[in-house]
């Protein structure tokens, strides 16, 4: 009988434990370990936009809408059948609209989404870096630009989502500087060189 009572006890203690620790994760932490667990992908494999949430390091918890959408470019003209073109170039950005609900990018149609991504990535074309496969599904961000870069944006899969880890290069003010919103969670924090600053996951593709 008092095994039987030591051992319920230690199941309840172990259940405690265990239900503090799910208590106790944030979603943020959340997303680290799903991308811990991910499996690499390649530009083909996932190219597309995709609607998601975002969670950086100074707020765990709050979702902020975000669009992940990919772009390609010619590298050169159409020399003719004697010059084949080169690979095109490829890139990919996180886009948010401050203000906007968490859900904001969800409902919109494939039109509005591509053209979402055209004006944003078109705008800001030189401030991204070509898509690396190797070894991650991964670019870097120099929002000045300046030739400094800021972040380095890496991407797996996990189950049906893909997922983001965004770490700063350089100390900095904000993950974005673009976003100048002064009541956004994305324009307000500190970054450190070498700082996880952001966790995305996306699950729906346009």
């Amino acid at each position: 009988m008092l095994k039987q009572m030591i051992l319920g006890f230690s199941l309840l203690v172990a259940s405690v434990s265990f239900a503090d620790d799910l208590k106790a994760s944030t979603r943020f932490e959340t997303l680290q370990s799903w991308y811990a667990q991910g499996t690499p992908v390649t530009y083909d494999q996932v190219n597309g936009n995709y609607a998601g949430r975002c969670f950086v390091t100074n707020d765990k918890n709050t979702p902020q809408n975000a669009l992940l959408g990919m772009m390609e470019k010619s590298r050169d003209v159409d020399a003719g059948p004697g010059f084949p073109a080169a690979a095109p170039v490829r890139k990919t950005s996180i886009i948010f609209f401050s203000g906007h609900a968490s859900n904001y990018f969800d409902d919109r149609t494939i039109e509005e989404t591509q053209k979402d991504v055209n004006n944003v990535m078109t705008n800001g074309w030189n401030s991204q870096t070509e898509i690396s496969e190797s070894p991650t599904f991964s670019w870097f961000s120099d929002w000045e630009p300046n030739g400094k870069l800021d972040e380095k944006n890496e991407i797996v899969q996990y189950g049906s989502y893909l997922v983001l880890k965004q770490t700063a290069l350089i100390s900095q003010s904000t993950a974005n500087p673009w976003i100048s919103d002064s009541d956004s969670t994305l324009s307000s924090f500190q970054a450190k060189a070498g700082q996880t600053v952001e966790m995305c996951y996306f699950f729906k593709k346009f």
